[in-house]
């Protein structure tokens, strides 16, 4: 789930790997990490704030699980354009509901996960370019408007951090590092702060942006392609399910010399099946781009 567009408009040598597949974050493994419990939605919805009215609270809730129908439907899905219909659906109800309460940051976080989801992974990347980067702004803009400083919840970072990616073809060339630094520090934070959230997503986050991301003195300093590979192991371990972790893992033994170790987990994405769940669209994008890599390198 690692930094593609920003990184490759500033670093183009970087495009061949990352092209525009992966986000920065790396998406949750499993349904239930994504959606809610039902006991965790409820808790939400009745300590309401001041601001907002019974009858509010209840049309927020009523919102919120359908937008979870939607998305629970959206995991057992295994056809492209019937998982686009069932994302639109739980779009439209997270939207409805964070539009009375902008504030509830695990609406907004569903939000921001069935976005990429139906942009990043259901919409083949030459299709709809122009919807695709209006909403990844549009995103950007609602959570630095409802996030605006630096002291903001787990989910808030997360998010900000991904869009920030998403975003990263439509900042210029003077933004970039500004932007890198900024992901590689939400990241971090989240690392240091809620080690293992989202599936260990800041961890793997970190180890590919420390092996796509060269030295610029002064400006870039911490790239470390060894640290790339401890982030990394440390992910994977954590979440041996994910096809994602265990191509960025192979790119960096590979950078790294240790090219048959390599091989042996670009060989295990193309030959394991999509995992049945909210990940299944996201593992077949990450094989389809396993294969071109492996070409690429010519590793059989």
């Amino acid at each position: 789930m690692f930094f593609y567009a920003a990184v490759c408009i500033m670093f183009p040598v970087c495009m061949v790997d990352c092209g525009k597949y992966s986000p920065v974050l790396a998406p949750a493994s499993r349904p239930e990490t994504v959606i809610e419990t039902a006991t965790a939605i409820t808790a939400i919805t009745v300590n309401l704030p001041h601001h907002l009215s019974k009858k509010e609270g209840f049309k927020i809730l009523n919102y919120e699980k359908n937008g979870d129908r939607a998305m629970s439907a959206l995991a057992a899905s295994r056809d492209k354009d019937d998982g686009i219909k069932l994302a639109d659906r739980a779009i439209n109800d997270y939207k409805n509901a964070i539009a009375i309460d902008a504030g509830n940051y695990v609406l907004v976080h569903k939000y921001c996960r069935v976005v990429e989801i139906k942009y990043n992974f259901l919409i083949p990347d030459d299709e709809r370019e122009n919807e695709r980067l209006k909403v990844y702004a549009d995103t950007l803009s609602m959570l630095e408007k409802i996030y605006p400083g630096d002291d903001n919840p787990v989910y808030a970072d997360y998010d900000k951090a991904l869009f920030l990616v998403l975003n990263g073809q439509q900042f210029n060339i003077f933004q970039v590092i500004g932007v890198v630094n900024r992901v590689y520090e939400l990241c971090e934070k989240i690392y240091k702060t809620n080690p293992g959230f989202e599936d260990y997503s800041a961890e793997a986050a970190l180890g590919r942006l420390n092996y796509l991301a060269p030295n610029i003195p002064f400006f870039i300093t911490w790239p470390d392609k060894r640290k790339s590979l401890d982030y990394l192991v440390e992910s994977l371990k954590n979440n041996p399910g994910s096809f994602e972790i265990k191509y960025f893992l192979a790119d960096s033994l590979y950078a790294l010399g240790e090219k048959d170790k390599a091989a042996v987990y670009y060989r295990e994405v193309m030959e394991d099946a999509p995992r049945r769940d909210i990940n299944y669209f996201e593992d077949n994008k990450v094989k389809r781009n396993c294969a071109v890599r492996m070409k690429e390198l010519g590793v059989q």
